[in-house]
């Protein structure tokens, strides 16, 4: 049992202890949109501008997630590549991750071309 686990988890990620979750991969991606709304509304603000945003659905699964090695220095970050599931659409994603505090949190990120189910 034990080596089953083990072979899914070395599947997934190259390293044990940088493989975040499905739902750590969405919660990251829900923070990582937060985050953008925020900067560009704050920016707008500055500006005396107004900012309307149209909010896309969630990401509601993640599937395909293939993470590298640490990467060298002090800080937990690794980059995983992932498929994530809209509504309607799939967006593959290669995406910078730190881990902090227990959570994982993108530091970067670079869409590719998304496909139409």
């Amino acid at each position: 049992m034990f080596s089953t686990l083990l072979l899914a988890a070395t599947s997934r990620c190259a390293s044990l202890l940088l493989c975040p979750t499905d739902t750590e991969l969405i919660d990251a991606l829900l923070a990582h949109d937060s985050t953008v709304r925020k900067v560009a509304a704050d920016e707008a603000l500055r500006k005396g501008e107004i900012v309307l945003f149209h909010l896309p659905q969630a990401a509601w699964q993640i599937r395909d997630v293939s993470c590298g090695d640490r990467e060298p220095g002090e800080l937990p970050i690794t980059t995983c590549e992932f498929t994530a599931r809209y509504t309607g659409r799939d967006v593959h994603q290669i995406a910078r991750l730190i881990q902090q505090t227990g959570n994982w949190r993108i530091i970067e990120i670079q869409p590719a071309a998304a496909s139409r189910r």
